[in-house]
């Protein structure tokens, strides 16, 4: 990569976190593009140039963590033994990638609200993820059951993240973080064992 390059990724990187940062400060909604030059010290027109709007530039931050999020999801398909107290180990690692990435997911929450192109690749990206899965063919050789049971497993992805959102990005105290885990792990357990 020449200086040149690496330049215009710098400036790409800058802001994105800059938009990261308003969005958790102002909210999604209320940021706009011209506060997101001015944090990023450069111009609406150099702006422009690296995103057309706010969705490509949370686009942009989903693509860059989702080998991590597709990695997680690697991690259950490698299981040997999908036993609850394996699920709830794998869910404890999930836990770890919200705590790591709090500003992302509640950009991509706020945006999915409010962007049909953001909640469209978040979707996709499930698809990805899913599609990745092995176990689906190992376990559940019928067409018809593989095909409900990717479809299970997508609704748990989308209730594992909504109870992720309340439990570390909305930070209730009074939930019983514990029991709340043990509860999806019963639920992850259910897509292999019913």
């Amino acid at each position: 990569m020449n200086q040149r390059d690496r330049d215009k990724a710098d400036t790409r990187q800058r802001i994105v976190d800059a938009a990261l940062r308003l969005f958790a400060d102002r909210g999604y909604d209320r940021t706009s593009m011209g506060q997101i030059a001015k944090a990023a010290e450069t111009s609406r027109a150099n702006l422009y140039l690296h995103f057309s709007g706010k969705p490509h530039i949370v686009q942009e931050r989903m693509t860059q963590i989702e080998p991590e999020v597709v990695a997680l999801f690697d991690r259950l398909d490698a299981m040997q033994d999908f036993s609850l107290e394996n699920l709830t180990a794998w869910l404890e690692d999930d836990r770890s990638t919200y705590r790591d990435h709090p500003a992302e997911f509640e950009a991509i929450s706020q945006a999915m609200s409010a962007d049909d192109e953001v909640l469209d690749e978040w979707i996709r990206l499930h698809e990805r993820i899913v599609a990745r899965q092995q176990w689906l063919t190992r376990l559940f050789p019928d067409e018809e059951e593989r095909l409900d049971r990717a479809a299970h497993m997508t609704t748990l992805m989308f209730s594992t993240e909504r109870n992720f959102d309340v439990l570390y990005l909305r930070r209730r105290p009074y939930l019983d973080e514990g029991r709340i885990l043990r509860s999806l792990a019963r639920q992850w357990y259910h897509l292999f064992h019913s």
